[in-house]
């Protein structure tokens, strides 16, 4: 027993040490992306939801995955560019866990202070657990005491071929039930985070001369294009999207009606 304990005392103090390590890189690059106004999604959830697996299909990144207690400890931020061709960071943190030792409560809530930066959060659920209410209450508190509820949140219920999905009822919502192993799981989670993107944006529509490509293709990084004509007969391109308030494409559109 005392063996277990001192191998306990040994991987808080291991698990403080990198804590500390990452926390001057995690406030570089936070201030990088911050400046770069680059649209920053995070992955939030109780662990072993599923979140690096999420993270790696969205980016084909090849990340740490491991069902283990802070397998994820410096929240890694990898670019997605979705199929529209919008440019966003999506960021994985370490998992909520209950009853978090004492001695790591000040440590967990500061790797999770990554998430408060965010325009979006992907909240991760393993649809099949058994306790699955009781880790979404846990994520939540947790989430109220690190000021998170204000910020807009998909609900994600992974892991749907562990189940029987026309008996599952979802408790959180807007939500997506998918399974992140298999191709249609991406499609759907795809879809819907471009859904609720279209919620929380402002619709643009924009006339670009023909000799402008490149604001055209600033446009497809920088915001979510829906639809880009082009006019013979004009010679322009009438793009059509969704931005965040005081970006580029908005910014723009307001210089033109001005």
């Amino acid at each position: 027993l005392e063996t277990d304990r001192r191998h306990i005392r040994n991987r808080i103090t291991i698990i403080k040490r990198e804590l500390k390590e990452v926390a001057a890189h995690r406030d570089r690059t936070r201030q990088k992306r911050k400046d770069s106004q680059v649209f920053q999604m995070g992955l939030i959830g109780y662990t072993n939801a599923g979140k690096s697996t999420i993270l790696n299909i969205l980016t084909s990144a090849d990340t740490y995955e491991q069902d283990q207690l802070f397998a994820t400890l410096d929240p890694l931020t990898k670019r997605w560019r979705m199929p529209e061709g919008f440019e966003v960071t999506i960021t994985d943190t370490v998992g909520f866990i209950q009853e978090l030792p004492t001695q790591l409560i000040d440590a967990f809530h500061s790797t999770l202070e990554e998430s408060q930066n965010m325009d979006f959060l992907l909240h991760v659920v393993d649809a099949s657990s058994e306790e699955r209410v009781q880790q979404e209450e846990t994520v939540l508190k947790l989430m109220e005491e690190l000021s998170l509820t204000q910020l807009p949140m998909l609900t994600v219920y992974n892991k749907a071929d562990r189940i029987d999905a026309d008996q599952f009822v979802p408790t959180l919502f807007p939500n997506v039930l998918i399974s992140a192993k298999s191709t249609k799981g991406k499609e759907r989670l795809t879809q819907a985070i471009k859904m609720e993107l279209m919620q929380i944006m402002q619709p643009y529509h924009l006339v670009l001369q023909a000799d402008e490509g490149n604001a055209l293709n600033r446009l497809k990084r920088e915001s979510l294009v829906l639809s880009n004509a082009f006019d013979e007969a004009t010679q322009t391109y009438h793009i059509k999207g969704f931005a965040l308030e005081d970006t580029y494409p908005l910014r723009r559109m307001a210089q033109e009606q001005e």
